[in-house]
């Protein structure tokens, strides 16, 4: 199954950031993020085994990395 989608909009939504100053657009773009992606972490939670513990509390939309969870860690 392929699936593609397409993105409109970029340009101009950069070049509308650009008029803001750097701190604002940084928690614009921040709060648009989490605004957006609140719905797949209901959905996480919702299809999180119910066996699993607090599994479907832990999911949670945020800007910050957790502690102790860094990128791709050598084994």
């Amino acid at each position: 199954m392929k699936l593609k989608i397409r993105v409109e909009g970029l340009r101009e939504l950069d070049a509308a950031l650009a008029q803001l100053p750097k701190a604002t657009a940084r928690n614009v773009l921040r709060r648009v993020g989490i605004k957006a992606l609140e719905p797949m972490a209901e959905t996480a939670r919702r299809l999180a085994p119910k066996d699993s513990g607090d599994l479907s509390e832990s999911i949670r939309v945020s800007t910050r990395k957790p502690k102790g969870h860094g990128a791709f860690k050598e084994a």
